[in-house]
């Protein structure tokens, strides 16, 4: 597991081990693995991050959450380590509010895992693919944080393995749609058909609004150390966290 620090948060990324098992390392409890081997890892990888974890059911919307400790008591904690899940794509903390705050989690295998942190306690963890982002999740997780007294110039964001450029391929008039919406995220594959840059098109639209981001630079399609939908549509996900280092 590959960890850096992001503004006051500690980030972590889980990694796929050796073998030929598509759900080897995985964390999704909908991609048709036995869910309490999911659940296990899920526990394990809480006791190894000293955090409990909310988890998301990821729709691909552009939906985001900002969770407290009074509404996340209604939801299920039934795995130990667990929070949730949440109906959403995005989650936003404010870790003060929290006696031990949790740490929030993303599933992946391709799509974007972004990471945010304002330095002052507030974190967020979004699944970005092609429908949310185009969408508007990241504007609307700039409000969630916005509601908790958090300027956008003080956030920071981290993009998390993902696939590149290079590899997203997409029928052209995809391309020339997403490119209406969003100019930065036309590209081509490096063997020369239309593609999405979704991580170009993210540090972009960060720009615009005076945000700090990076991209982890690491594409999933090429990176065999991360599930990759296009490389095995059967594969399971890795998680990306986010947690707070106040208590950490």
């Amino acid at each position: 597991m590959k960890h850096t620090d992001l503004h006051g948060a500690r980030v972590y990324f889980t990694e796929v081990g050796a073998g030929t098992d598509p759900y080897r390392d995985n964390f999704g409890t909908h991609v048709g693995e036995n869910a309490e081997h999911v659940h296990e890892r899920r526990r394990e990888l809480s006791i190894r991050i000293g955090h409990p974890i909310v988890w998301m059911n990821q729709t691909h919307s552009a939906k985001v959450e900002a969770l407290t400790p009074a509404n996340a008591f209604l939801l299920s904690q039934e795995y130990q380590g667990e929070i949730g899940p949440l109906d959403c794509d995005g989650v936003v903390i404010d870790s003060r509010q929290w006696e031990q705050p949790p740490a929030l989690a993303v599933m992946t295998a391709d799509c974007m895992p972004i990471l945010l942190s304002s330095g002052n306690g507030v974190i967020g963890a979004v699944h970005a693919g092609r429908v949310g982002f185009l969408g508007g999740i990241l504007d609307r997780t700039c409000e969630v944080f916005a509601s908790l007294g958090v300027d956008t110039a003080d956030i920071q964001m981290l993009i998390g393995p993902s696939i590149c450029g290079r590899c997203y391929e997409v029928p052209t008039s995809m391309k020339d749609q997403s490119a209406l919406i969003t100019p930065a995220i036309a590209s081509r594959t490096s063997w020369g058909s239309d593609a999405l840059d979704l991580p170009g098109a993210a540090l972009a639209w960060a720009t615009e609004r005076g945000i700090a981001a990076s991209w982890i630079n690491e594409c999933t399609l090429e990176n065999p150390s991360y599930h990759s939908y296009r490389r095995d549509p059967g594969c399971g996900r890795f998680a990306s966290v986010i947690a707070t280092c106040r208590h950490a």
